[in-house]
């Protein structure tokens, strides 16, 4: 069991921190990796962790919301230091009860004295699921009502809808009520830890964000699936199209949305947990035997 987490988690894991590191360089990191968490060590040892989220909370919750509380701000005064993790003893049946327990999106794998060696995410799991048939509809796991922000909405509007809802992505919509894009907490990461943000605060001029316009780069297309096809399918989908969420709709009409985090928390209580992990076992070593084999 332990080999199965060895072989669907990211070893060693990608951004690693120190508790004195600034949040702007935390965020550079994250955005450099293309990931929402960053392990807090010290002296070797895991002493936190500290999510894209726990920044914009911080954002949000700051009197003056400017950039320039990102530079002065450190790891230790936002990370979770109470971390779940996992053992490669525990197995993987344990990392999937740990996962719906605790509603987490990224669990720490720990070695010898107390050392992170690895993590894995949600999106491992759904990817080690994505070939399998669920006989489970798309429409029982996803979430509805879709929040959504309008169009001429702020940054700082978009993240702390973020904040309160515990969402990663708000989708928005223009003048006539249709859907014409969506920001998502990735997008946020990006931007906020792109060396023309970086700079800005180095020499003073970090800004507001109240104020600062949704970018209308983010007015693309979104992706989107049917409420009656199998879940399989939206893994598919997601998969090749390197997303974490689809839009749900039933026939012309936008009901919800589906994300990683629906599959791996709502998933297992559908099919039931024991089939679930099953089923990911399965298609991770079948995939292994079929690619190394």
């Amino acid at each position: 069991m332990g080999a199965l987490i060895g072989l669907i988690g990211r070893y060693p894991p990608p951004v690693v921190v120190e508790p004195q590191t600034p949040l702007v360089n935390v965020l550079r990191g994250l955005k450099n990796r293309a990931v929402r968490h960053a392990l807090v060590q010290e002296e070797g040892r895991l002493v936190g962790i500290i999510s894209a989220r726990d920044i914009l909370r911080d954002l949000v919750r700051a009197e003056d919301r400017t950039l320039s509380q990102l530079n002065e701000r450190l790891a230790r005064d936002v990370m979770t230091r109470d971390v779940v993790t996992v053992s490669f003893e525990e197995g993987f049946a344990r990392l999937v009860e740990k996962f719906l327990e605790h509603d987490l999106g990224t669990i720490p794998v720990v070695g010898a004295k107390g050392k992170a060696v690895g993590v894995v995410s949600e999106r491992h799991i759904v990817d080690a699921l994505s070939g399998h048939v669920t006989y489970v509809r798309v429409g029982e796991i996803a979430s509805s009502p879709l929040l959504t922000a309008d169009a001429g909405s702020t940054l700082f509007d978009a993240i702390a809808k973020m904040v309160e809802f515990n969402i990663r992505r708000v989708p928005f919509i223009g003048e006539t009520g249709s859907l014409v894009g969506i920001i998502t907490l990735k997008d946020v990461v990006s931007l906020l830890g792109s060396w023309r943000t970086v700079e800005a605060i180095e020499v003073g001029r970090g800004g507001g964000i109240s104020d600062t316009p949704l970018d209308p780069t983010w007015r693309c297309s979104i992706a989107s699936i049917d409420s009656k096809v199998d879940v399989s399918e939206a893994l598919k989908k997601m998969r090749s199209l390197g997303v974490g969420s689809l839009l749900v709709r039933d026939g012309d009409q936008i009901v919800g949305i589906v994300t990683e985090r629906d599959v791996v928390r709502k998933l297992p209580k559908v099919m039931g947990a024991d089939v679930f992990v099953d089923a990911v076992r399965q298609e991770v070593f079948v995939g292994r035997i079929s690619k190394y084999g």
